[in-house]
């Protein structure tokens, strides 16, 4: 005979009950299971959204010039002139004249990232031979992109010291940052002449899936693994 329940729920409960309390244990067991797999799938995406950020310390360099260089999921990968990875540092050498060094970071995966901070170390000039022809200087520039529009940019001249520089939240959503620096006209390359920079500290934020459709992925797979069980 059939019977008409009032409810999914309603019919759902009439037939647990009908089952031997053998069969009752072993389903509720099954959806003990599945709570579990959801409530571990969504502590995951909560975690993985906390541990995202990374600092690029440039302590692995060597400090011979280099075309890339690879760390913690992140490419720095060479644009001009020399620029070296010290033990600890990147170091921009832009010999003098109009010329410029540039470095352009990205990540590994080609995911979207924001750029929080770095340090800067002091602009200054070398003399090998010769004399200042008029005082160095130099400027740097930050630039980031994303899909291969510029949206952000930010410089600073040679009066920059050795500090820190924070970025605002126009860098928090880019997939390349481009690093450059720029020698002025009033120093002659003749003369021997280098304006040298370092950065450091590079801190880096992978920007995460929003949390709700990292919770609905959970879900989705928990369901999908209860539907395998139940066809076994």
């Amino acid at each position: 005979m059939l019977k008409y329940c009032a409810s999914i729920t309603e019919c759902n409960y009439n037939a647990n009950e009908r089952r031997s309390p053998k069969l009752r244990q072993r389903h509720e067991g099954k959806m003990n299971k599945l709570s579990t797999i959801l409530v571990g799938g969504t502590f995951l995406a909560v975690s993985t959204m906390a541990a995202n950020a990374t600092t690029l310390t440039f302590d692995a360099g060597s400090g011979a010039p280099f075309s890339s260089y690879t760390e913690s999921g992140y490419n720095v990968t060479d644009g001009s002139h020399y620029i070296t990875a010290d033990a600890g540092s990147m170091h921009f050498d832009i010999s003098g004249g109009p010329y410029s060094a540039t470095r352009t970071i990205s990540a590994i995966s080609g995911a979207v990232f924001s750029v929080a901070s770095l340090d800067i170390g002091s602009i200054w000039p070398s003399l090998a031979t010769g004399g200042l022809l008029g005082p160095p200087m130099a400027n740097i520039s930050f630039t980031g992109f994303l899909s291969g529009a510029s949206v952000a940019y930010a410089w600073g001249s040679s009066e920059i010291g050795n500090n820190t520089f924070n970025f605002g939240s126009a860098f928090s959503k880019i997939d390349s940052f481009i690093i450059a620096g720029f020698g002025s006209g009033n120093v002659d390359y003749r003369q021997g002449i280098d304006v040298h920079f370092t950065i450091d500290n590079i801190v880096l934020t992978a920007v995460p899936l929003p949390a709700s459709a990292l919770m609905l992925g959970a879900a989705l797979g928990g369901l999908g693994f209860a539907r395998r069980r139940r066809k076994a």
